[in-house]
């Protein structure tokens, strides 16, 4: 029997190169919705929020998310712990208002569906997982600052 083969290209943050992995089709897992895990994270955006328009017509936007631990040593001084990257997928309307919203480096609040990413490259034998979080909600940490709140205009449907 021939093992179907996907290709899938993965980005590890926006300071390596990309790399383009082919996994078979049987080794996905699939999910279901009772299986999900929502979480909401605080962290800063690590990229620019990328909009793409799929041949569906669907909304897809992507941005890398880092969250740093802080802790007091002894002394009560504060320090910077490990840094936890994710990658944060938002589809249709939420995408489009946050690549309109949202700029790298700022604070925002993600609260979505974690999903953990296992993948492997045959080629090279790299290995490596990544943390995905489908956002249903993205916006800025307003403990950090202030935000203006506007509603998108929509088009007038066309006949």
């Amino acid at each position: 029997m021939e093992e179907t083969w996907n290709t899938d290209t993965v980005v590890a943050d926006s300071n390596t190169t990309t790399a383009t992995v082919a996994l078979p089709t049987s080794s996905r897992l699939k999910t279901f919705s009772a299986d999900a895990v929502t979480i909401t994270v605080r962290g800063r955006l690590g990229s620019h929020i990328d909009l793409k328009t799929l041949p569906s017509g669907s909304k897809l936007a992507r941005a890398r998310m880092a969250v740093t631990r802080r802790g007091r040593d002894d002394a009560g001084n504060w320090h910077d712990a490990s840094t936890s990257w994710y990658t944060v997928k938002m589809w249709g309307q939420l995408a489009e208002n946050a690549a309109q919203s949202l700029q790298k480096g700022q604070p925002v609040i993600v609260t979505g569906r974690l999903e953990v990413n296992e993948w492997s490259n045959p080629q090279s034998g790299s290995r490596g997982t990544e943390l995905v979080i489908t956002a249903t909600t993205i916006g800025h940490d307003l403990g950090y600052g202030t935000a203006a709140y506007s509603r998108p205009v929509k088009e007038p449907a066309t006949r």
